[in-house]
């Protein structure tokens, strides 16, 4: 059972990592091209949108694939039981929406976005059938079919929004684009899970996975208001367009975390819920987990915060340029949140979301503060404050998750020596050539960004191979895994 776990977890990290690899590329081609094709105003405008449909979001299936995937023991009517409140809960989430939609277009002064959210909206009900079936799929780890639906899925989608943007649909060429994006993986999805509904759904029997998901669904609201409270304030009180050049930043910024952050955490959490009660495995496992996100992150966010001027102007544009100083500082805090961020699939494994409810609940309000101050200095103010209130609260978190599973900093330090080194040297060597080699080399911003992206993924490998080789190994064990080479007594913990 063990062995079988760990092969099962190996080969999941596995194929998450290589999907990622895959749609953060393919992102990076669509996010240029639609930014080329698109003006800032159009994003704006979707951001605005997003603002308010992100609150919903968190109640539409009140954490209960959440509870799903935790508790060890879902009978089939538990499981029907709480497919039917997802569904009921997505078309009470878009009557709302439709309804709203005039009021969040009166409050931004846009009449132009009351159909835009009303469309926008029915992804709610679209996206009702999806999480239940998605919860079993990932509570089996069959990461692998996930990761070529969300690949095909996502190549199927971003296709559509480049047409609609060619033939000249503006915002809709987005908004489109994201509701065959959902439609697409709910069929999919379907198509993959052998899971029906078979039994009378009865309230009584679900009380338990309710009451779980209550603490989370609190967690996740208190959540959106600390992440959204910028987007917010920007598009009220300073405009679509600078919120469109935030939002193409903090997007920019987010790449890294979430392809990489956001889906090892899709395999964390049901994997911590299997060996709940083996608090030392699970900080072991936490601990893997980290260093795997930072060997991505580190050096990703330093690479943003020394390119980010020639990025911009390279895939984005001119009139994006206000975008790089915001990059830049959002990934200056993009590091540390991407190896806290899983700390919640360990309070989420323990049953404890509750202090994660609380966490959010202090932090949300410590965001809000700050976000207030930093308004006065307009887009570049609410990145800095968003970057100081993010150091403020980040070590509570980690306190929290740590003392449950008896983990100690000094063991997650230690974890992130080896690619801490590699990206302070990665560093270093970029901005030493850009300061002496460009004096002689005289490079326009391609080759200037195509010569910094070289010397960096060379030395940043080079310095990690000197400080750190088990890290190589380990890599090479995932690959064996994932072909099928490695025996399991060879597979190291989850």
């Amino acid at each position: 059972m063990a062995s079988e776990l760990k092969k099962k977890a190996v080969k999941s990290v596995a194929w998450v990592s290589i999907g990622q690899v895959a749609r953060q590329l393919m992102s990076l081609v669509v996010t240029g091209v639609l930014a080329r094709l698109l003006m800032p105003e159009a994003f704006g405008l979707v951001g605005m949108a997003a603002v308010f449909l992100a609150v919903m979001e968190t109640f539409q299936e009140l954490g209960l694939s959440s509870a799903v995937i935790q508790r060890q023991d879902v009978t089939e009517e538990q499981l029907s039981t709480v497919f039917s409140i997802t569904i009921i809960c997505g078309i009470a989430i878009a009557a709302v929406v439709a309804v709203a939609s005039p009021l969040i277009a009166a409050f931004y002064h846009k009449p132009e976005l009351a159909p835009i959210t009303r469309l926008m909206g029915l992804s709610f009900f679209i996206t009702s059938f999806l999480h239940i079936p998605q919860a079993l799929l990932k509570k089996a780890l069959h990461f692998r079919t996930l990761v070529l639906i969300q690949i095909g899925v996502g190549l199927g989608s971003s296709a559509v929004s480049v047409i609609l943007a060619f033939l000249g649909l503006g915002v809709y060429a987005l908004v489109w684009g994201n509701l065959v994006n959902d439609l697409l993986l709910v069929a999919a999805v379907w198509a993959a899970v052998g899971w029906r509904p078979t039994v009378m759904p009865r309230l009584a029997s679900a009380w338990k996975l309710i009451a779980f998901g209550g603490n989370f669904t609190g967690a996740g609201v208190c959540y959106y208001i600390r992440s959204s409270a910028d987007s917010l304030l920007i598009g009220r009180f300073v405009g679509a367009t600078a919120l469109g050049i935030y939002g193409m930043a903090y997007r920019i910024m987010l790449l890294p975390m979430r392809r990489v952050t956001w889906s090892l955490s899709q395999i964390a959490f049901p994997i911590f819920s299997v060996v709940q009660d083996d608090k030392d495995r699970v900080a072991r496992g936490y601990l893997q987990m980290a260093h795997i996100v930072a060997l991505v992150t580190f050096p990703a966010m330093a690479g943003l915060v020394i390119v980010a001027p020639e990025a911009v102007r390279v895939v984005l544009g001119e009139k994006w340029m206000r975008a790089a100083f915001l990059i830049q500082v959002l990934a200056l805090i993009g590091a540390l949140q991407a190896v806290s961020a899983p700390v919640s699939n360990v309070l989420r494994s323990q049953g404890r979301p509750d202090l994660q409810f609380g966490y959010e609940a202090f932090a949300a309000v410590v965001a809000v503060v700050g976000f207030l101050v930093g308004l006065r200095w307009d887009v570049e103010g609410i990145a800095v404050s968003y970057s100081v209130t993010q150091v403020l609260v980040t070590p509570i978190l980690l306190h929290l998750g740590f003392r449950l599973v008896g983990l100690s900093f000094r063991a997650f330090f230690a974890a992130l020596r080896g690619p801490a080194f590699a990206t302070l040297a990665m560093a270093l060597s970029v901005l030493l050539y850009r300061e002496y080699g460009l004096k002689v080399a005289g490079l326009g911003p391609l080759w200037l960004l195509g010569s910094e992206m070289v010397i960096g993924v060379t030395v940043y490998a080079l310095v990690l191979l000197l400080i750190a080789p088990g890290t190589y190994t380990d890599l090479i064990s995932l690959v064996n895994v994932l072909i099928g080479k490695t025996k399991s007594e060879a597979v190291p913990a989850a």
